[in-house]
């Protein structure tokens, strides 16, 4: 994964609500506008949920080839446990067999 993403943008939230499509679409805009310096990732964290749009944003955005990652209130506490660079490498691993 370190050598596909020259750059990582993380995104945090920590809000009530759950994040929505429009907030995703916007991330998803955001990251493939970056492309243009390189190859980049995408870490969206929210200690909520994702909508089912927001998560089918996501998936578009992944099958035009950008790599990003959801973390919702659950994939926290793994985070947590096994440490940033831990988790990603096994995220990507587990999105590169779903491609």
């Amino acid at each position: 994964m370190w050598n596909k993403c020259q750059y990582l943008f993380v995104e945090c939230k920590n809000r009530r609500k759950v994040v929505s499509s429009e907030n995703m679409d916007h991330f998803v805009s955001m990251l493939a506008s970056k492309s243009v310096f390189g190859n980049c990732g995408g870490i969206y964290i929210t200690t909520k949920s994702f909508s089912p749009n927001a998560n089918i944003s996501a998936k578009k955005g992944i099958e035009k080839g950008l790599v990003l990652f959801r973390i919702d209130k659950t994939g926290l506490k793994s985070l947590i446990e096994k440490g940033f660079r831990l988790f990603l490498e096994d995220e990507f691993d587990i999105l590169l067999s779903k491609i």
